[in-house]
């Protein structure tokens, strides 16, 4: 069995900024880490005798005869984009569900892209990754939204990428070891809402950036993030720039309220409020749409006490991942062959 995890990303500035109805013109900036809550993708071949020719397993269970019948999406495209002609028996989960606010839609198909491409035999470099995931995502299935997520769950760590009219521009790893700690030890993750939709805000935010308004607020949060970015990269020391980032995260929170539509931040923006008057330094609603996960940050010695002030039973004290998609078993990106590890062969027919 193979089996994949790719990492879930935590967005901290430049959110927006990563569609390409803004980037085309103009600069995108986006920062932030990918964590230690996975996508996970398992495979095994199916046997000759099968009933059926592929399996896939998520929310519902789907056993199929050919790849046009397959009623997931993301599967379905990449099985035809590689032609890909042996049984198999496919399987998803993750540590936590979709529609998190967290990237697991774009993990999900870097992950997939992952496994196909080894099972083909073919190079997978983080870059070749996410262009894929977004060919597929953007182009191929019409999907609304940003570019980040599939560059964050391609590449991981700590890192800050550049978006221009012909795409991702450039990338950077944060090497501040001091910030990477701080920002480790103060980030409390909490579940918020109900069930959210992704997609339709993200056709609300492609129309709020054809606005003068909204596109200027858009402009300040890249102009901050690189002034952030450039702190942090230039000074190392660990109160003055963790410092600044707390203040450009409060500046980027309140823009995406600005920007927000018909109330939809309201919730979590009293939400954040409060717990910044409970001893938060800042907060923020991961991802696009109006639940998911709230991301607080706080200083380690009064955890405890916030979480208690704000009644959040359900917490996560994630770590930052380092490293992007891949297989579970490391060894097996480079020392082990696809022969080794993946028999179609193995029954007589």
């Amino acid at each position: 069995m193979l089996v994949i995890k790719s990492p879930l990303r935590l967005s901290f500035l430049g959110g927006g900024s990563d569609y390409f109805d803004f980037f085309s013109s103009e600069k995108g900036v986006v920062f932030g880490c990918t964590v230690n809550l996975y996508v996970y993708v398992t495979a095994l071949p199916l046997p000759p005798f099968a009933e059926e020719k592929i399996r896939f397993t998520y929310r519902k269970t789907e056993s199929v005869s050919s790849i046009s019948e397959l009623q997931h999406p993301v599967i379905r495209e990449i099985l035809k984009r590689y032609d890909y002609q042996y049984p198999i028996n496919i399987a998803t989960m993750a540590d936590v569900s979709g529609n998190s606010g967290l990237g697991s839609s774009s993990s999900f198909t870097v992950g997939s892209l992952l496994l196909f491409r080894h099972l083909m035999n073919l190079p997978s470099s983080p870059e070749v990754l996410a262009l894929e995931a977004i060919e597929i995502e953007r182009n191929v299935l019409s999907e609304e939204g940003g570019f980040q997520d599939q560059y964050f769950a391609a590449y991981g760590g700590l890192r800050k990428f550049e978006f221009n009219h012909l795409g991702m521009s450039n990338t950077k790893d944060i090497q501040n070891v001091n910030f990477l700690k701080k920002i480790e030890e103060n980030i409390l993750l909490i579940p918020f809402g109900g069930e959210r939709n992704s997609k339709i805000f993200a056709k609300k935010h492609i129309t709020a950036i054809k606005e003068t308004e909204s596109r200027k607020r858009l402009q300040d949060l890249v102009h901050l993030t690189e002034e952030v970015l450039s702190k942090i990269e230039s000074h190392p020391e660990e109160t003055t720039t963790y410092e600044n980032f707390i203040y450009a995260m409060k500046q980027s929170w309140d823009i995406k309220v600005k920007n927000s539509f018909d109330d939809d931040l309201k919730g979590a923006d009293y939400f954040i409020q409060n717990a910044i008057k409970n001893g938060a330094s800042a907060g923020k609603l991961c991802g696009a749409g109006s639940s998911g996960f709230i991301l607080l940050f706080c200083s380690p010695e009064l955890h405890n006490l916030l979480l208690s002030r704000i009644g959040a039973k359900n917490y996560c004290k994630p770590k930052i991942d380092l490293q992007g998609a891949r297989f579970a078993d490391d060894e097996l990106m480079s020392k082990v062959t696809v022969s080794e590890t993946w028999n179609v062969n193995r029954w007589n027919k």
